[in-house]
Formats: C-alpha cells, structure tokens, sequence
C-alpha cells in the first residue's frame, strides 16, 4: 500500500508525470478499430460494446464467431460475453438458450460440475428475469432448448442422454463451487445488488475458490482476478476504499504474475483496467500521485476500446487526482480537454460527473465565470432528467462560487437547496443505510451553513428554520447508527447555540417578537444540552461553553449593559485560556479593557 499521508505532493518532480505523458495518454483510440481476429479478441470486443451499451454490435460480433473453432475455455468465455448481450438486450429466450450451449460446452469438455452449478445459476436467473415466460422451452421432437434444457444439462441425477436420463450421472453441485459460479454472473440479470451483501458473497467465493478451482473450466489465475476486481468495485460501492484498494492491487499482482510465468491470461473482464481505475479513485485521498499514475495508465490500455463513457469517467477520476495532488498546470490541461469530450457524450446523465469536476477545477483556479458554465449545465440536465443527487452537487459549487466571490446571500439560497435535495434523497426509501446516514450529514452540514450566513445577514426566521431543521436531525434516535452520537450532540449544540444567537440579534436591534425571557430560556437550552457532552469530549463542550459566553457577552455589549457584558466575557476569556486559543483570548482581553473604560 502507498504511504502517503495527503494532497500537496507536487514538490517531488521525480514522481510526476509530464505534460507530455498526460497528452498521450488522452489522446482519442484508435478508432475506426480493426475486426476482431480471433474468439478471445470477439470476446473483449463484446464486453467493450456492453460496456458502450452498443447491445445491436455486440451480439452480431458474438453471434459471427459463434462458428469459429477455438479451446473450450476461449468458446465458454465468448459464449458468457454473448449471454451477457442478449441479457443486456432483455432478450430472455434467446439469453436462456445461450446458456444452455454453454452448460453443454462445460460438461463436453469434461467439468461436469461445472456445468451442474452453472445450469443451477441459470435456473435462479431465469426465475429473476422480468420477462421469464417469453423464453422458448423447446419444440416438440427436439432435445429442447432454452432455459429448461439448461437446468436439465446439469441438474443433479439428470443426464441429458438421449436414451432417457438416469440417477447418478450427473455430479451434485457443492454450494462452495455455486458460489463461485453465482459470483462469476454467468448471467448478469435483475437490480443492482445491495454493495454490502454483495462484497460479503465474492468474499465468500473467493475463500470457496481453492476448494473447487479444479472443477473448474479456465485459468484459476483469470477467475480469481474477475472474484477480486468485482469484490473492489462492490467495496468501493460500499464505501469501504481501503479494502477496495487492497483487491485492486491483488488483480494487478495476479496479472503480473501471470505475465512473468510465460501464462496467456484470457481476460474478458478487462481486470487490469478496471483495476487502475479503481485505484485511480480509492488512492485520490491518500495517494493522489499514486491515483495519477493509475488513470494514466488505464487510460494507456483503452486505445483499442471505442468507449466514450469509459474513457470520459478515467480522465475525470484523473483530473480529481490532479488537483488533489496540487498539479495546477496538469488539471488545467486535463480540465479543458475533458470540457471539449464530455460533449460528445450521448447522454445527459453521463456528463453530470465531467461537468462537476471541471467545474471544480475552474473554481480553484479562481475562474469563477467560467465555473459557473458547467455548473448550470448539471442543473439543466438535473432539472430535466429530475436528478436530485446531480442537482446537490450542483448547488454545493454554485454556493461554493457565491462564497468566494463575496455573496453570502447567494451562498445562503444555494445552500437551502442543496440541504432540501438531500434531505429528500435521504428519506427516499430507495436509498440505501450508509448513503442516508451520509445525505444526513450533508443536509446537517449545510444547514450550519445556513445558520451562519442568516445570523450575519440579520436573518432571524432564516436561522431558526435552519437550526430546526438541524434538531430535527440531530435529536436522540433520529440519526442512523453510522453516525456517531458525539457528531450529532456537536450538531445539535451548534444549532441551539445558532438559534440563541439568532435571538440576540433580533433583541438587538428590538424585534417585537423576540423578548429577552425567550433569548435566555434559548440560552438556558443551550447550556443544557451542552452539559448532554459525551464521555470523552470534554473539551468540545469547554469550546461550546466559551463560544455561547463569549456571544452573550457582545449581545450584551451591544444593548449597553457592561457590567452583565463583562461578567459574561471573563467567563468566555477563562475557556479561551483554558483552551489555549490565543487569539480568542487576546480578543476577550481588549474586549474587556473597553467595557471597564
């Protein structure tokens, strides 16, 4: 694993890549691309165009080499690629009798359970499949075809002799070969799995792998490298980047392995490239070189893939890389390359990434104009397409932009709607636990911001709305267990002291509707929830006790009332000595000398 520790890494040239590389890296494929030659070459190229989701050109590459003589491993990986299309198409018949060929192909070439546990994963699939009574069962006079002949080419005490089918020639699936074969998604049907169950299935495969990789048809090398890179992606999905990263650099171990023991590794998956971009994601934290270098070098093996989508989605995580290491010159290079691409993208949803990150990139150069370009153009294609998360996002920078160019109450509309998308998405039912709990906190978060930005414009109603809608979050039981209860108690301090802030300033300035009995018994809540402090956080309530003294005492100090103001202020000037926060404490002191003046 990388050592690193941060972004800020540009100060060591021997590690960065040059203009020069990263021009070549991103230059176009090389399109038109020549034929596929052989099966092994029909399979990546059918993968690639699933992948594009051009369904029409991968089955008629697959269905052109259908013929073509090859090893039985090299026919079950084009016949896995062909099922995959038709499933892609919904064309479940002909998906089904795909399946069954390759059932067939798997008990010829001697893995008879091999095949049983496939037409095992056939069955589960076919029953999932959203229109499983279009599929053709066989006519009569023939062998039969389709999804039945599958589940009877391998089901346990089943042979498929033509002089009838007897007990016990046919072997039993164990369940440690059925979750190797699940995980390999011979037919990759029905809703996305939940990220969590399923990392917990492919680390289930892979602890099953050495037990049944004899049984197997294919290179054990290529099938551990397909359980390990599909078991990243679900990590990654789940928020686990750390174990991520560990299996992405398992697969390029593997491939690397392979390649110095003179092993010709038929990958259909693309490990290796879905293993840099993995890594070009996962390490843009703690290792943004490390993350820059693996871009590159996905990048470097799509010249032969015609896959906008795929190229587009690299030189984004590249370009995050980038400006997480401080490469100003790169990113602007990458930034205005990826503008130019992201437009020949098909569809608007595909370019809601590229947009945000160039638009990411402007505002840090500080091109504040030119970062509100793509910005409202994520909010059009949010808008149309009614895409709340992409909406979010696009608020978070535009506020971002607003901050940063003096507008705080343009800031402050912007948040309000970045808070009111998530909240919408977090209590979307859809929405799974770990990414609600992480809407929550975006919705808390921006509604601090909220908070802050209303109490300096003098917008009481605005604060306390904001601050409410923080309680709500943030009360006993209401947060989800990923986050963890001393965060929501820091929340719920922070919006019950905003709201007792809020209040001064409406009885500063002698709001009718806010009287002093309410600013202090909205002081007094805030002291008692600030006494709620969890074991271990002392010295966060010592800061919120010092804060709230030290903004009463210039709420004080405001109406005139010095010697309630001092009293109120060497409390806050003791926290901050206690603290050790000097400047807050040199504050308080000159703020003292003028109220004994």
């Amino acid at each position: 694993m990388p050592d690193e520790t941060g972004p800020g890494l540009a100060d060591d040239p021997a590690r960065i890549p040059s203009l020069a590389e990263v021009r070549t890296a991103l230059r176009s494929p090389d399109i038109p691309l020549p034929a596929p030659r052989s099966v092994p070459e029909a399979a990546h190229r059918v993968r690639d165009l699933i992948h594009a989701e051009r369904f029409f050109e991968a089955r008629y590459i697959a269905d052109s080499f259908a013929e073509v003589p090859a090893p039985a491993a090299e026919r079950a990986s084009l016949l896995q690629a062909r099922i995959a299309a038709l499933a892609a198409s919904g064309l479940v018949d002909q998906w089904a009798d795909a399946a069954a060929e390759l059932v067939g192909l798997l008990r010829r070439s001697g893995h008879p359970a091999h095949a049983a546990a496939a037409a095992s994963v056939v069955a589960e699939a076919l029953a999932a499949a959203p229109h499983r009574g279009a599929a053709r069962r066989g006519r009569p006079g023939e062998g039969g075809s389709g999804p039945a002949a599958a589940a009877d080419a391998g089901a346990p005490g089943r042979s498929p002799a033509r002089g009838g089918r007897r007990r016990g020639e046919a072997p039993v699936a164990s369940e440690d070969l059925l979750r190797v074969v699940r995980a390999l998604e011979i037919v990759p049907l029905g809703e996305q799995a939940d990220p969590a169950r399923e990392a917990r299935d492919l680390r289930r495969s892979l602890e099953s792998l050495p037990r049944v990789q004899d049984q197997l048809l294919g290179d054990p090398v290529v099938v551990e490298m397909t359980l390990r890179m599909r078991s990243a992606q679900a990590l990654e999905g789940m928020g686990d980047r750390a174990g991520a990263t560990r299996q992405a650099l398992d697969v390029l171990e593997l491939a690397q392995t392979g390649a110095v023991e003179g092993r010709t590794l038929l990958d259909p998956q693309r490990a290796e490239t879905a293993a840099h971009a993995v890594l070009a994601r996962t390490l843009a934290g703690p290792s943004p070189l490390e993350a820059v270098r693996h871009a590159l070098a996905a990048l470097r093996s799509l010249r032969r893939v015609d896959d906008p989508v795929l190229r587009i989605g690299i030189i984004t995580d590249l370009l995050r890389a980038l400006m997480r290491a401080e490469l100003a010159d790169h990113a602007g290079f990458v930034s205005g390359r990826l503008a130019a691409l992201q437009r020949g993208i098909q569809r608007d949803a595909h370019r809601v990434q590229p947009l945000l990150a160039v638009a990411t990139q402007r505002i840090v150069a500080q091109r504040f104009e030119a970062a509100a370009i793509p910005v409202a153009e994520v909010r059009r294609i949010a808008q149309e397409g009614r895409d709340r998360r992409a909406a979010m996002e696009a608020s978070r920078l535009s506020a971002r932009i607003h901050q940063l160019t003096g507008d705080a109450e343009g800031a402050m509309a912007e948040l309000r709607r970045m808070a009111a998308d998530a909240r919408w998405l977090a209590d979307d039912l859809d929405t799974s636990g770990a990414d609600r709990a992480r809407l929550i906190q975006e919705e808390i978060q921006a509604q601090a911001l909220v908070l802050r930005h209303a109490v300096d414009l003098g917008e009481r109603r605005v604060a306390d709305a904001a601050a409410a809608a923080m309680e709500r979050r943030t009360r006993p039981g209401a947060a989800p267990e990923e986050l963890p209860a001393p965060l929501m108690w820091d929340y719920r301090v922070d919006a019950r002291v905003g709201r007792v802030i809020a209040a001064g300033v409406g009885l500063a300035r002698g709001d009718e509707d806010v009287t002093e009995a309410l600013y202090e018994e909205r002081r007094r809540e805030a002291i008692r929830v600030i006494g709620e402090v969890p074991a271990g956080h002392e010295e966060r309530a010592r800061y919120w006790a010092a804060y709230l003294d030290d903004r009463h005492a210039t709420m004080l100090a405001s109406r005139g009332e010095a010697e309630r103001a001092l009293r109120a202020a060497r409390r806050a000037l003791a926290g901050w000595e206690h603290l050790g926060r000097t400047d807050d404490a040199a504050r308080l002191r000159a703020q003292i000398a003028a109220l004994e003046a």
